[in-house]
C-alpha cells in the first residue's frame, strides 16, 4: 500500500526455501504503485521435488539505491 500522493516504484522479491535452508527458486517483480494505491504481486512457480518449503516475500525501493519499503512476509508451502 503506497500512503503517499505519488507514485513510488518497487521490487518484489520471492524466494521458496527447502528444508535445509537452501534457496529453491528465487524471482522479482519491478512495478510502479500509484499514488494511495494497493497492488497485488504474485509469480507461479512449480517445485522439481515433493517437499515442505518456506516462502518468503518483501519489498524495496530498487536495485540501484535500495531502501527496504517492507518486512519479510513468510509462509509454508507443501508440495505432494
Amino acid at each position: 500500500m503506497n500512503g503517499e500522493d505519488f507514485e513510488k516504484p518497487f521490487v518484489i522479491i520471492i524466494e521458496a526455501r527447502d528444508t535445509t535452508g537452501v534457496t529453491s527458486y528465487l524471482q522479482f517483480q519491478i512495478g510502479r504503485l500509484s499514488a494511495q494505491g494497493i497492488s497485488d504481486v504474485g509469480v507461479s512457480w512449480l517445485p522439481e521435488k515433493a517437499g515442505t518449503y518456506e516462502l518468503r516475500a518483501f519489498a524495496i525501493s530498487n536495485f540501484t539505491n535500495p531502501i527496504i519499503l517492507t518486512d519479510v512476509r513468510t509462509g509454508e508451502g507443501i508440495i505432494d
